[in-house]
C-alpha cells in the first residue's frame, strides 16, 4: 500500500502524516471518477475543537460551551479553512483503470466506462465493473489504519440526473450496498442524485477554495 508524499496547488506538502483523508465519486454520463483528498484542519484550530468536528469528543465540546469565553474562540477557529490536498491518481499507477491511463485520457484521473445509469438492473456490473476497480485504487492511497475512518461519497451528476426517480433510487440502492461493503467509513445518504443548482454551487466552493478567494470575515 502507497503512502506518497503529496502536492497540490491549494496546499503545502509536508512531511508529516495527513490527518483525515476523504474519497468523492462522481457517477457522470460518460463515466464514474473517484477523487481521494487529504486534509487537516487550520492552524488555530485546537485539538478539543478538532474533536468536537470529528465528532469524537462530544463532552468536551459540551464542557467548551459552559465557558462563553472559550466558547467564543473556538467560534473563530472554526471559521478558518482546513488544508486540502488532492492525492494524484498516479499515486497508485498500476492501480489504475486501463481506460483511464494518462495515454488514454486527457484528462489524468481515476475513471471507470460507461456511465453508472448504462449499469441500470446490473448490480453485478455496478459492483464489479463501474464502483470496484476505483475501491481498489483507493485501497492503494489510503493506509490501512484509516480506512474505517474515511469516508465516502457518491454524486450521482447529469448521467443519473437524467433517469425517473425510480431508476435512481435502484442504482443508488446497488451503489449503497457496493460503498457500504468497500471497507470505508459509509452511510447511505452519503450516497445521492446532485442537482444542478448544488453542483454549480460546489464547483464555485471549489474554484474559488483554490484560489484563495474564500472571505469568511
Amino acid at each position: 500500500v502507497r503512502n506518497p508524499s503529496f502536492s497540490s496547488s491549494s496546499s503545502t506538502s509536508t512531511t508529516t502524516a495527513p490527518s483525515n483523508y476523504v474519497l468523492v465519486l462522481d457517477a457522470g454520463s460518460s463515466g464514474t471518477r473517484i477523487y481521494a483528498y487529504t486534509w487537516k484542519p487550520a492552524p488555530g484550530v485546537t485539538s478539543k475543537v478538532s474533536a468536537a468536528i470529528k465528532g469524537a469528543d462530544r463532552e468536551a465540546e459540551n464542557d467548551a460551551a459552559n465557558n462563553s469565553s472559550l466558547q467564543q474562540q473556538q467560534q473563530q477557529q472554526l471559521l478558518l479553512l482546513p488544508t486540502v490536498t488532492a492525492i494524484p491518481a498516479t499515486a497508485a499507477p498500476d492501480q489504475i483503470p486501463r481506460r483511464a491511463m494518462p495515454n488514454r485520457r486527457a484528462y489524468h484521473r481515476v475513471e471507470t466506462e460507461p456511465g453508472l445509469d448504462k449499469f441500470l438492473g446490473d448490480i453485478q456490473g455496478i459492483d464489479h465493473t463501474a464502483l470496484g476497480p476505483l475501491l481498489t485504487w483507493a485501497d492503494a492511497v489510503v493506509p490501512p489504519s484509516y480506512r474505517s475512518t474515511t469516508p465516502v461519497f457518491m454524486f450521482g451528476t447529469a448521467g443519473i440526473r437524467k433517469l425517473p426517480l425510480d431508476e435512481q433510487e435502484q442504482l443508488l440502492t446497488a451503489a449503497r450496498h457496493a460503498l457500504a461493503r468497500s471497507g470505508f467509513m459509509f452511510k447511505p445518504s452519503w450516497a445521492r442524485t446532485l442537482s444542478g443548482v448544488d453542483e454549480g454551487v460546489y464547483g464555485w466552493i471549489a474554484v474559488n477554495y483554490m484560489a484563495g478567494t474564500l472571505n469568511l470575515s
